[in-house]
């Protein structure tokens, strides 16, 4: 006669969202490749805590797929800047900057990056004649935006510098990093930059 585990009902509450079916496994090693296991099986990797799940099987290797979003921090911190910068800029952060008073507010992208990781520039209002942002580079560094690239390095920016509005207008810029540490992809603005290169 075969055993079945009986599953616990716990009366006036909601069940649990994720029924396991195998028992997690735990190690000290990155399981891609080397171990073994059933598809929907969790494994707990004990030195950085990171989490993985078979997802399939490849030529008969177990394909874990790491489902902890990179052991990073979800969601961004934001910063208000009411300085015209240079301001050197984080990963991972969102900034507001709040002075547009006819001159671009200037950014300097971070020096260690991973790929992932990202910016978002708000300028809060550049209405006034010669105000804008400015996004400068560091040693290797360049900006994708759609087909074009900056120039490497300290000669190559990206900007958007207003020639005058009638209208108060605000510009929400997103950075995703593409390689680490130097390639950097304008994943959305609303209005157009400029790439020099």
């Amino acid at each position: 006669m075969k055993r079945r585990a009986q599953v616990p009902t716990v009366y006036g509450l909601n069940q649990a969202l994720v029924n396991l079916m195998y028992e997690p496994m735990n190690g000290a090693i990155d399981p891609n490749g080397v171990i073994q296991g059933e598809i929907g099986q969790m494994y707990v990797r004990t030195t950085d805590n990171s989490v993985y799940v078979a997802t399939s099987h490849v030529a008969g290797i177990t394909v874990w797929t790491r489902i902890d979003c990179n052991s990073r921090a979800l969601g961004l911190t934001w910063v208000t800047d009411a300085t015209a910068g240079p301001i050197n800029i984080d990963v991972n952060h969102g900034y507001k900057l709040t002075n547009n008073a006819g001159v671009p507010v200037v950014v300097t992208l971070p020096a260690v990056s991973v790929v992932g990781d990202q910016i978002w520039l708000h300028s809060h209002n550049i209405n006034l004649a010669g105000s804008g942002i400015r996004i400068n580079q560091r040693v290797d560094q360049y900006v994708n935006y759609g087909p074009d690239n900056t120039a490497l390095g300290a000669a190559g920016y990206t900007d958007r510098i207003s020639a005058g509005l009638a209208q108060r207008l605000s510009n929400m810029i997103i950075l995703v990093c593409i390689e680490d540490n130097v390639g950097w992809q304008i994943a959305s603005t609303i209005l157009d930059l400029n790439l020099h290169r």
